[in-house]
């Protein structure tokens, strides 16, 4: 993606660890300028494409655009695209956003060693 960053710790307190989507979300969500390799800002091409990118990884596959509306996207001026929904996955403070669903079951599962 634009800012060559690995996908690594979605929990890390290093800045260096962040995960790529959540550091991305953040900045774009705040209007901050992204700095690529600490030389140049991020482009309205790559703003358009980080955005549609964000909107390509939602966990609900029912927030995913189809590829038409994907394309319709790309198309569009880059001020003109809206902020997709944070995925629950890309940071901390999202996480006591997420609802649990306990089943009952009477399987018991074995408990594997590594």
């Amino acid at each position: 993606m634009a800012g060559r960053r690995r996908n690594v710790n979605p929990r890390a307190e290093n800045s260096s660890q962040v995960y790529y989507p959540s550091w991305i979300y953040d900045k774009l969500a705040r209007q901050q300028e992204i700095q690529l390799d600490d030389t140049s800002e991020i482009e309205e091409l790559e703003k358009k494409l980080a955005v549609v990118g964000l909107w390509c990884i939602q966990i609900k596959p029912s927030e995913r655009p189809t590829m038409a509306k994907a394309l319709e996207m790309l198309e569009a001026d880059a001020s003109s695209l809206p902020m997709p929904p944070k995925p629950f996955f890309s940071s901390v403070d999202s996480t006591s956003e997420t609802k649990t669903c306990l089943i009952p079951s009477t399987t018991e599962l074995s408990i594997i060693s590594e």
